[in-house]
């Protein structure tokens, strides 16, 4: 049914199911699912890594935060490709829709090669960490393959918005299950070695792959994500359903006006996540530069904040295409409603979750942990010093971060449902903006202060980080309020 809009460019909502809960979910649930199995697969790769040496688990985090500090201004360009599709979908400019596909794919590759330049840079940032010299070198192992490969994850990510865009989320689900499996697999197997020995009649056949360590991570997934694009390029270009509706083999050209638009309001979110990322990063380091125990502690404390972020921002990014969508289709109206329903979901996950991590933190700390003794205490007395009560007193300060982390998730959810109905509608600028003055000028600040100046332990770091949650939160519901966001007009209406 179709919606009548007034002379004042409110929309009637007509039909109740129209960004309901279950249409939000339907659409939601394939890209949650996508991104819990790559929070899983973070996961599991650090646990080997802290099974392998607890240098490579210290330098994991740091080393990562770094690579995806490289590539996350290409990667918040890339993702409003999943808005454009939205709103051409939505008015069934089908055309445009293959054009933004194509734009993304062009963007992507000049961006991996625009990447490559940026190594050396991470490299001295690494140099300059304070870190000891066992871990930094393990971080220049991890950051050198996988930043260099960095074009993969933005390539990845302009195939993914094609299909969140028209609401086909389940083939970017099945994509990232199976690239997140094989990376698991790669995993364990570059990391530790492989060596299997296959009897025959005449004599033993030997495969043996060696031990990679942290680099052995890296290659994973970098493997993975190559197998992504080609999974993502056989449904794009070879299943007939989509190879002829949107004549995705026909229609190559570069379109300037879709690479304008892309730039116009990809830009700002690609500063915005980039100063999100920059500032975390710093963050890090500056946890890093309290002590080893701090910094271990801290990043197992992290890995299980991906537990919690990935997952939300899979119902960001689906709620963002699906009030695009509805913004296309001239119902505005329908598209207001959809954050709060997004925040439903939000909330009872990550309430759930809270609680978890509240009263029972040992069940995820352990995961970590080897033995009773600790697996720092039983593996590593080198460098670092790490002992049995160093373990101990890391398994304390996890606990305390835990129960910090149970508010921190539920700010965060506020903010990033209502963050990304805001891009949704194109309201981009004011999302760079706020991500500006709260990164940089509260964030960051704060938590020097607190490390550098006051010398206070981490603990107090991380609360300031959900002072800092709490009002970006309140900053983009009273943007969200006010209606604004609904004033830019991205694409022509046929």
């Amino acid at each position: 049914m179709q919606n009548i809009s007034g002379q004042s460019g409110r929309d009637e909502v007509i039909n109740e199911s129209e960004g309901s809960v279950g249409e939000l979910w339907k659409m939601a649930f394939p890209v949650v699912i996508s991104t819990a199995s790559f929070t899983l697969m973070q996961f599991v790769n650090r646990i080997f890594l802290s099974w392998y040496d607890t240098d490579a688990i210290a330098a994991a985090v740091p080393a990562g935060v770094l690579t995806f500090n490289i590539i996350c201004f290409f990667s918040g360009i890339i993702s409003f490709c999943n808005v454009l599709v939205a709103q051409y979908y939505g008015s069934k400019q089908y055309r445009n829709v293959t054009r933004t596909l194509w734009t993304g794919i062009y963007f992507a590759l000049m961006a991996g090669f625009l990447i490559l330049f940026c190594v050396p840079l991470g490299i001295s940032i690494i140099n300059l960490s304070g870190h000891s010299p066992s871990v930094r070198a393990m971080e220049i192992d991890y950051f050198s393959i996988s930043a260099r490969f960095g074009g993969l994850a933005i390539l990845n990510g302009a195939l993914s918005s094609f299909f969140i865009g028209i609401g086909r989320t389940k083939i970017p689900m099945l994509v990232n299950l199976i690239g997140n499996l094989f990376n698991i697999i790669f995993s364990f197997i570059f990391i530790f070695g492989l060596k299997i020995v296959i009897s025959d009649v005449h004599q033993g056949a030997l495969v043996h792959i060696s031990k990679h360590g942290i680099k052995g991570a890296a290659m994973a997934m970098v493997c993975s994500n190559f197998i992504m694009v080609m999974i993502f390029c056989y449904f794009i270009f070879y299943r007939k359903e989509f190879k002829d509706t949107y004549h995705t083999t026909r229609d190559k050209s570069f379109c300037p006006n879709i690479f304008k638009k892309l730039l116009k309001y990809g830009v700002p979110s690609g500063v915005a996540l980039i100063l999100e990322i920059t500032s975390f990063t710093a963050f890090v380091f500056l946890i890093g530069n309290v002590n080893t125990v701090a910094l271990a502690a801290n990043n197992i404390v992290l890995s299980m904040e991906m537990i919690s972020f990935m997952p939300i921002m899979g119902l960001g990014i689906a709620t963002s295409a699906l009030v695009g969508q509805y913004i296309g289709k001239h119902k505005k109206d329908v598209a207001r409603k959809i954050p709060f329903n997004a925040l439903k979901i939000a909330l009872a996950y990550c309430g759930s979750l809270g609680l978890l991590f509240i009263f029972i933190p040992n069940l995820f700390i352990d995961l970590f942990l080897a033995s009773s003794t600790g697996a720092i205490s039983s593996t590593h007395s080198g460098p670092h010093g790490m002992t049995a009560a160093n373990t101990v007193e890391l398994a304390a300060t996890a606990k305390v971060l835990m129960k910090i982390l149970a508010a921190f998730i539920f700010c965060d959810s506020i903010g990033v449902i209502f963050g990304n109905a805001l891009k949704g509608g194109g309201d981009t600028r004011y999302y760079m903006i706020t991500f500006t003055l709260m990164s940089w000028f509260v964030f960051v600040p704060g938590v020097y202060v607190v490390l550098e100046i006051l010398k206070l332990p981490i603990t107090y770091a991380w609360g300031w980080s959900v002072v800092h949650l709490f009002f970006t939160a309140v900053i983009f519901y009273l943007r969200f309020k006010s209606g604004k966001w609904l004033q830019h007009k991205i694409v022509d209406h046929n």
